[in-house]
């Protein structure tokens, strides 16, 4: 660094600071006691800027920092247990924080950022929001064994056609219910 940056770099700090942090004389600098105090604290200003700068490159790479995440009821059953234990294993440093919400509340909460990652079913596709598949569930069907239904080992939705259902109640966002009551 040339001496006019490095003068004027230490007027900056200087002025910042309200105090002088050398004696300028025709002999050359000296330390005032204000510098001599700024002196004695520069190891510690470079290892906490070391710190940070380390800290920041962590939270970069998600090895440190919080995970919010939006669950359901059921969901908590079987895969997000296990895909929140192999996350934690593989990141032990970040807090995950649980929330119960359902599909409504989660997609605000993505919107509004107060969860990072949310669990649910049937997510409809939203323009401003990432949605993957990470399980897919069989679903069963409950019949009295002398349905005539009752001796298939495997049924579609159509085989159902006609039969009365007892269906999740309806929700104002689309759910199995309407995905079952629209096929």
């Amino acid at each position: 660094m040339t001496q006019p940056p490095l003068t004027r770099q230490i007027k900056a700090i200087e002025e910042m600071l309200g105090t002088l942090l050398f004696i300028r004389s025709p002999k050359g600098v000296q330390l005032t006691f204000a510098g001599e105090a700024l002196l004695s604290e520069v190891p510690n200003i470079l290892a906490l800027a070391q710190r940070a700068e380390e800290k920041v490159q962590l939270t970069h790479q998600g090895l440190i920092g919080r995970l919010d995440i939006g669950i359901f009821g059921s969901g908590i059953l079987n895969v997000i247990p296990k895909l929140l234990g192999k996350f934690h294993s593989l990141r032990p440093k970040v807090q995950i924080e649980l929330h119960n919400m359902n599909k409504i509340e989660q997609i605000q909460a993505l919107r509004e950022h107060r969860i990072t990652i949310g669990f649910n079913r049937l997510v409809p596709n939203e323009p401003d929001l990432e949605v993957e598949t990470i399980l897919r569930e069989r679903m069963f069907v409950g019949l009295h064994e002398t349905h005539p239904l009752s001796a298939k080992t495997c049924l579609t939705l159509r085989d159902l056609d006609h039969e009365p259902m007892i269906l999740y109640p309806n929700i104002p966002l689309a759910g199995l219910a309407q995905l079952v009551s629209a096929t």
